[in-house]
């Protein structure tokens, strides 16, 4: 049975859903680095260093609405902040294909990157940059419980440590003494979603067992 099956192996302290899937280096969108305290962010906002807004991306769709915006980000390229990495076209019947139909935007002038924004369809994808008020999911190791992994709004914020509200260390069990946490981004609507309404700190301010 399904559940049983992820009973058992939840209760496997080697090969956990954590450490399988979600754990750093085990995965792709992920980043780790060491945290600091910053007394300003808001409690559901979790600040997140450029190098890292800009090497993590999320594969948002080109639409009618967002085409402008991310033909911006297109423009801005690799090294901006407000950038993008890839463009990934789709074919004839509106499916994305494997690597033949991906962009890369490294090492590309500014003016390859206009054309590449002019061609920007509708139904193409875009990896882009991190930008404020995106989703991603932090965990301080080790996760002894559902507190100690939690979905965070994104502020990037310079310098190259992550930034932790004071709000939530209590919930991490986390000091300020070369701690390090994990970064994960999640890569679809559901995922964020997810998140967002049911990882999200706001949702966890009080312990489970209450």
């Amino acid at each position: 049975h399904a559940s049983l099956l992820g009973l058992a192996v939840g209760n496997d302290k080697v090969h956990s859903i954590t450490r399988g899937h979600i754990s750093s280096k085990r995965c792709d969108m992920n980043a780790r680095s060491v945290i600091i305290a910053d007394p300003h962010l808001d409690v559901n906002y979790i600040g997140v260093p450029h190098m890292i807004c800009k090497t993590l991306t999320y594969p948002e769709r080109v639409n009618d609405i967002n085409k402008s915006w991310l033909q911006r980000m297109v423009i801005g390229g690799c090294d901006e902040l407000f950038g993008a990495n890839v463009i990934i076209k789709k074919t004839a019947h509106g499916v994305l294909t494997n690597n033949m139909s991906k962009i890369g935007l490294y090492g590309t002038t500014k003016e390859h990157r206009k054309r590449f924004a002019d061609m920007l369809e509708v139904g193409d994808v875009v990896e882009r940059h991190l930008v404020e008020h995106d989703v991603v999911v932090a965990n301080r190791q080790p996760t002894l419980h559902e507190g100690s992994i939690l979905g965070h709004r994104v502020k990037p914020i310079p310098g190259e440590a992550i930034a932790l509200p004071l709000y939530d260390v209590n919930s991490y069990n986390a000091d300020f003494d070369g701690d390090e946490m994990n970064l994960h981004v999640p890569q679809t609507e559901k995922a964020r979603s997810d998140c967002l309404h049911v990882m999200g700190v706001k949702h966890h301010l009080l312990p489970s067992q209450m």
